[in-house]
């Protein structure tokens, strides 16, 4: 065992690299991808709105709770701890990496844990670097993962209570952790598991059952808490409806945009993916002993690819669900080559090219994120107009798919439709979604147009900005719909255009009712 003062060296080269990786989200002056729209919802709540009727989105409720708490004590729109928040998220994540592949194997085979993960994280796609669902709930899975599959004999054992905890709270946070409990009530079911901890099949129930009521018991707290502010049905809609995705008929499942996407983590994971490998190959060398966890280890992985194509979108930042199988996998294999325990003749795998990949892979998804990130510092000429024209007070509308420039811009928005896709039926990552010939009215959600007006009334936008013209499709003009038309037509007056859209002010004293025309 290496004296205390090498491990805290260690970590803190570590914390270095996480930070270096991330240097060019922690010094980015606004909002990264999801977290705009995150942002928008969180600072809703903290004015004291309702989650899903005062900003609409599609995920679970914890995500934005945890954003509310964060932006309570780093202020609202005070982008730099907010990052650093985001990082400290990471280095726990890494930290539950770290104590559960030492409790399983070695101290070497936690740093390689939590190194892979630190490494992968930061994959070369600057809108991977935002503090997004999928990274989000990695956090309570690996954790919960540490207290499932601590080593013991015992028959009883309360920590799987706080383990059932924790992953419900991952699902809370992003739909497809739901399925990860699965494999950890299997593992605890396992007859290896029995076995080697001389456990008979009532005890092994016994401990998946509480598991099993724990996560369900969390689940149901949080469905009350829902139920008592009155947004459970809103809630289960926004969570589980609304998901369908439309296909094309020459991809019918997306295997072109999923086979493309899949190759590309392949290509930016390769030293992992190859340590995985041989991990799996040389179980006998790795896992004796460990045989019941190296089972949990695999079906964690299989379940979350379900999690990554059950959507049928393939985003990249999807496959980060993959990470906490896939390094706890890979993790002996990296350890065992660099404390020289084990050497392949395989290239990828020998030491000095390992090292190299590894750096160089660092090194790539640094100047990567950079470069792809520095000319998205500027905000939107957009949503600097609304700033310097409007204060604190006033209330806007982006009339879109752009619901960051509310972030952008500091302003509350008119309405609950931060994205428009309920007034126009507009598809979430498909190729349909472009496609001029494809028709979304049916799509479009009942009530929705009635809501918008009665929001409108209520507290009329003083800039209503268009950005459909900012779009690929340039199919939701505002024109098209006889509601909006005749709104600006005699409310507003256009005061700014680029090529990203147009700003409308509203006409001093003009007021929106709730009456007439329909969109």
């Amino acid at each position: 065992m290496a004296p205390r003062p090498s491990l805290r060296r260690a970590w803190l080269l570590l914390v270095l690299l996480t930070l270096v990786l991330r240097l060019p989200a922690i010094v980015h002056p606004m909002t990264l991808d999801d977290e705009g729209g995150y942002a928008v919802v969180a600072h809703e709540l903290l004015e004291g709105g309702t989650l899903y009727r005062s900003a609409l989105d599609r995920r679970p409720p914890l995500v934005f709770w945890i954003y509310a708490a964060v932006f309570g004590v780093v202020g609202q729109y005070n982008w730099l701890p907010f990052h650093l928040f985001g990082v400290a998220w990471i280095l726990l994540t890494m930290a539950g990496l770290y104590a559960l592949a030492r409790q399983l194997f070695s101290r070497e085979v936690g740093f390689a844990a939590a190194l892979l993960y630190s490494i992968c994280t930061a994959r070369p796609d600057w809108v991977d670097l935002a503090l997004n669902g999928e990274l989000m709930m990695n956090l309570p899975i690996v954790w919960g993962l540490f207290l499932a599959l601590r080593p013991g004999s015992s028959r009883n054992r309360p920590e799987l209570a706080a383990s059932g905890v924790l992953l419900a709270s991952a699902f809370l946070i992003k739909q497809p952790a739901a399925i990860v409990a699965l494999p950890v009530a299997l593992y605890l079911l396992l007859p290896s598991y029995r076995s080697r901890n001389h456990l008979f099949r009532h005890h092994a129930v016994a401990q998946a059952g509480l598991l099993t009521a724990s996560y369900f018991l969390t689940l149901g707290a949080a469905v009350l808490i829902l139920h008592r502010q009155g947004i459970l049905a809103d809630a289960f809609y926004w969570t589980f409806g609304d998901h369908d995705v439309p296909h094309g008929p020459t991809d019918p499942v997306f295997w072109q945009r999923g086979g493309k996407e899949t190759l590309a983590t392949a290509a930016a994971w390769h030293p992992l993916l190859a340590c995985c490998v041989f991990s799996i190959r040389d179980r006998a060398r790795y896992w004796r002993g460990h045989e019941p966890e190296l089972t949990a280890l695999v079906l964690l992985f299989g379940v979350s690819c379900i999690g990554v194509c059950a959507s049928g979108r393939f985003y990249s930042h999807y496959f980060f669900q993959l990470l906490p199988a896939l390094v706890l996998l890979g993790a002996p294999v990296l350890a065992a080559i660099w404390t020289r325990a084990v050497a392949y003749d395989f290239p990828p795998l020998r030491r000095g090219v390992l090292g190299f990949l590894l750096a160089g892979t660092a090194v790539a998804f640094l100047v990567v994120d950079g470069v792809g990130l520095w000319p998205w510092r500027t905000p939107s000429p957009l949503s600097q107009y609304v700033r310097l024209h409007s204060g604190p007070q006033d209330k806007v509308f982006f009339w879109g798919q752009r619901d960051w420039l509310y972030a952008e811009a500091q302003r509350r928005p008119a309405s609950r439709f931060i994205l428009c896709f309920p007034l126009t039926g507009y598809v979430f990552g498909s190729p349909l979604a472009d496609d001029p010939a494809y028709d979304t009215t049916e799509r479009i959600l009942p009530g929705a147009w009635e809501t918008l007006k009665r929001e409108f009334a209520e507290h009329p936008p003083l800039f209503f900005v268009d950005t459909d013209p900012g779009t690929e499709a340039k199919k939701y003009p505002p024109a098209k719909y006889p509601y909006l038309r005749r709104l600006l037509s005699e409310k507003y007056e256009e005061v700014f255009a680029t090529s990203e859209g147009i700003v409308y002010r509203r006409i001093d004293g003009g007021v929106e009712t709730a009456a007439g025309g329909s969109a």
